[in-house]
């Protein structure tokens, strides 16, 4: 589910706690952002936050940048408990479908490169390796790779088999 600000606020706890495993401190730096960000609510600002719960408690969450027709994934993370569930896909799906119906025509994303069970995720969606970014990480240093996915304004996309 797409939240707004004040629902951001009301899960920046359990959203802080579950990308603290995955990102450090970058996930609350995200959140503080978005929540400080008083100009606009999170329907109107160029940074979103998806979730997914289990019961009231956030389990997985998506972090979505956008600039005109393009979108950045900054982060996806889901609580180790949970991981192979279907949550990062269903995260992805929910964006793809935004995305759509928000004119945005394509979406990157950065993943380490060690990553495979993300990148291969990504890959089941249909997004292509588009570069690399060397020493992109720290703790532990680690080479970025950069994956994009043209978006098609109708129908729906599924992983491929």
């Amino acid at each position: 589910m797409l939240l707004n600000r004040d629902e951001i606020s009301g899960y920046q706890a359990e959203i802080e706690a579950v990308g603290e495993a995955f990102f450090g401190d970058a996930t609350a730096s995200f959140i503080k952002y978005i929540i400080g960000n008083t100009n606009t609510n999170n329907s109107e600002s160029h940074r979103r936050v998806f979730v997914r719960t289990a019961g009231s408690r956030v389990v997985a969450f998506l972090i979505l940048s956008t600039v005109l027709d393009e979108s950045e994934i900054l982060q996806v993370a889901v609580k180790k408990e949970c991981q192979r569930c279907g949550l990062a896909a269903a995260l992805l799906d929910e964006v793809f479908d935004f995305c759509r119906k928000s004119g945005i025509s394509k979406i990157f994303l950065e993943v380490r490169e060690g990553n495979f069970p993300a990148r291969l995720l990504y890959k089941k969606f249909e997004f292509e390796e588009a570069g690399l970014r060397r020493d992109y990480y720290e703790n532990p240093r680690e080479n970025a790779v950069v994956m994009s996915k043209n978006l098609s304004v109708s129908g729906a996309e599924k992983p491929k088999k």
